[in-house]
């Protein structure tokens, strides 16, 4: 048996194409959400799905404990309703921009918000070419809180296109 191993971005989303929100519903990432939904979200409608997301969670939380082994992890969690105009937003890409460049590993509950900003800071860490203050300017530029995740994956995966521009 294969060791467990983390999902990628590739492996959830990649069959996302920014210029078609509909194109969300191919990706793995949408898949496996629908079949929570249709097996029970937050509890499992029978004891075979009960077990099944038992293993799986036992394996990725395995294989997460493996690659965080020595990292220095700083966790923001929450925060889903922080508008990306906020400047609270604007402190928390700051700050893990600045926390990523110091060599922590930057995690979070992967929704928008906060959480989005964190992403965002690690991402821009170390990148000379890249003006934080612009990436932001571009952020705002999404929807401030997505209604769905499609949005909230638009707005990510425009802010990455956008912000490896110079600024104007």
């Amino acid at each position: 048996m294969a060791a467990p191993s983390l999902y990628s971005v590739s492996r959830l989303l990649g069959e996302f194409n920014e210029d078609d929100p509909r194109s969300y519903a191919l990706t793995f990432d949408a898949r496996t959400y629908l079949r929570a939904v249709v097996d029970g979200l937050r509890i499992a409608h029978t004891d075979t799905e009960a077990r099944r997301r038992a293993v799986h969670d036992a394996a990725i939380s395995r294989a997460l404990l493996s690659a965080l082994e020595g990292a220095k992890v700083v966790a923001v969690m929450g925060g889903h309703e922080l508008a990306r105009s906020h400047h609270d937003y604007r402190a928390v890409a700051q700050l893990a921009k600045n926390l990523t460049e110091r060599g922590y590993l930057m995690v979070s509950g992967g929704g928008p918000g906060a959480m989005e900003a964190t992403h965002l800071g690690a991402r821009l860490a170390g990148d000379v070419d890249v003006d934080l203050a612009h990436a932001l300017k571009r952020a705002q530029e999404g929807r401030d809180v997505p209604i769905h995740r499609v949005e909230s994956l638009r707005g990510r995966w425009q802010v990455r296109r956008r912000s490896a521009r110079a600024p104007s």
